[in-house]
């Protein structure tokens, strides 16, 4: 019984490989492989998976290449280096539950308990402007990379090292249902003007990137913290709203803490770039008919 690949004349007819009738008989054929050329079969679909006779995964590719945009979000942090106008919460309580009639304003601190004499029932709080400042802590999320996909996708297969049974300018190809064919690294016409010629993207190269643009909000956060104790120990009410808060009760205001923060960066877009392209492509040309 002849094995048909490996170079051998094993049942002792002097005949080799494809030049044996068993082999001839299933499909073996002499193919004749120019110089630059490889021997190759094609396999339609975007798998890796090859057929008997032809194990290697030569190249994988397609008639075009087509993709999507990347789908990306931001962290745009804290700003950093911000001017806030007021420095510090501007406070104003009130005897009335919705800040009418004559307001006492607070003295506050930032990071101080600051003993105040005051009867509230509403407190209003007006908003700090920021300025200037820049966003250090941009972090740019990746939420989906869509792969590259191939148009009509094939991808080539070649069989184990070829014997020598044919002679030197032509190899012992397998059979196959996508055809003993010849590849080429290249955009070049077939050796032989009967041959059916494809040309196909590879390897594809992937450039695509994105990058956040945030910048400064236009207001500092702030708050205030409403205490019945000169010692800030025992807390009334706190917020962080611009505008009246109303608490409805009549509390001797002694104690208050407030402070004034860097405003948080906003995200102004983001900025899409690069694109997907082949970094290779190939001739592929296999038996008309």
């Amino acid at each position: 019984m002849e094995d048909c690949t490996n170079g051998v004349d094993d049942n002792g007819d002097g005949l080799v490989d494809c030049l044996d009738p068993q082999c001839s008989a299933v499909g073996f054929a002499c193919v004749p492989v120019p110089s630059g050329w490889a021997l190759g079969t094609a396999v339609g679909g975007s798998g890796d998976s090859c057929v008997d006779g032809w194990p290697q995964l030569a190249f994988k590719g397609g008639a075009s290449i087509e993709w999507a945009p990347l789908s990306c979000s931001c962290d745009c942090g804290a700003a950093s280096g911000a001017v806030c106008s007021p420095v510090v919460p501007d406070a104003v309580v009130f005897g009335e539950a919705n800040c009418t009639g004559t307001g006492i304003p607070l003295t506050v601190l930032p990071g101080f308990c600051v003993p105040q004499s005051a009867p509230m029932q509403s407190v209003l709080l007006t908003g700090s402007t920021a300025t200037g400042g820049s966003c250090p802590q941009v972090v740019t999320h990746v939420v989906q990379t869509p792969p590259p996909a191939f148009t009509d996708p094939v991808h080539v297969c070649a069989p184990p090292q070829a014997s020598a049974a044919c002679g030197d300018s032509a190899k012992c190809a397998p059979p196959s249902l996508g055809g003993q064919c010849l590849y080429k690294q290249g955009i070049t016409e077939c050796p032989d003007d009967s041959m059916v010629r494809r040309e196909l993207l590879a390897l594809p190269y992937d450039s695509r990137a994105c990058n956040c643009q945030c910048s400064p909000g236009s207001a500092c956060p702030q708050g205030v913290a409403l205490f019945s104790d000169s010692t800030c120990g025992q807390a009334v009410m706190s917020t962080t709203a611009v505008g009246c808060t109303p608490w409805n009760t009549d509390v001797l205001v002694a104690g208050v803490e407030g402070d004034i923060g860097q405003p948080a960066c906003k995200q102004d877009g983001i900025l899409y770039s690069g694109s997907v392209s082949p970094n290779a492509a190939y001739t592929l040309c296999c038996p008309g008919g």
